[in-house]
């Protein structure tokens, strides 16, 4: 199933963004499942927080389904983004403790994930609605702190936060790593395809050049 899945992503047939954006997707599922891991280990458990985690994952089981079956990458990944960013990391950030615990690096991951996704316009008009909705959001937990589901106690803030700092390094690690292996890839693909194109070159050049000695020999023998 797994080299199935790395066949999925390795495919150099796909949009160089469609395989990033596949690899997004599995380890953002990895991520899902330990936040809720964490939750029924360390923190009371919160069947609105767990609930939307398991929506996010089949979600994101459903747009990595579109970007295999239908190709709609643009689609797809807008769709994660605006998931993500303005559905989810919000009412998460309030359901986990707002800044006492770990919400606020996971907010993080959706700056990254504009980065590495979007470019050109799209890029600054979800950075804009990114850095006003984050802002809202704090806005609202400093305005309403009774609304805050706060942490059970001071030592399973502390464990939030330090394995939400754990879990985002690496998921951004993950998908710094899997950007960089890509465009290596490309890369290699481009010089072997320079290489091969440069020795047809010189094979069509040493085919002329046979071709005209033999054309030239008779002419010159009649001459």
């Amino acid at each position: 199933m797994w080299q199935k899945l790395l066949r999925l992503i390795n495919n150099t047939e796909d949009d160089l963004k469609e395989r990033m954006l596949r690899s997004i997707i599995l380890v953002g599922e990895l991520a899902c499942i330990f936040a809720s891991v964490e939750i029924f280990l360390v923190m009371d458990v919160n069947d609105v927080m767990l609930t939307i985690i398991m929506l996010m994952i089949l979600f994101m089981i459903g747009i990595f389904f579109v970007t295999f079956k239908y190709k709609r990458y643009e689609l797809a990944s807008t769709l994660l983004g605006g998931v993500i960013i303005f559905l989810v990391m919000p009412p998460m950030f309030i359901l986990s403790g707002g800044i006492e615990g770990g919400a606020s690096v996971w907010l993080a991951l959706g700056v990254l994930y504009i980065f590495v996704m979007f470019s050109g316009l799209k890029m600054y008009l979800f950075l804009v609605a990114c850095t006003i909705t984050y802002a809202l959001t704090y806005y609202f937990a400093y305005a309403y702190p009774q609304y805050i589901v706060a942490m059970p106690s001071k030592e399973v803030a502390y464990f939030d936060a330090w394995f939400s700092v754990l879990v985002i390094g690496t998921i951004g690690g993950i998908i710094l790593k899997a950007h960089m292996n890509v465009f290596e890839k490309e890369h290699k693909l481009n010089l072997q395809q320079k290489e091969e194109l440069k020795k047809n070159q010189n094979a069509r050049n040493v085919f002329f050049a046979n071709m005209s000695h033999e054309i030239r020999t008779p002419i010159n023998t009649i001459l």
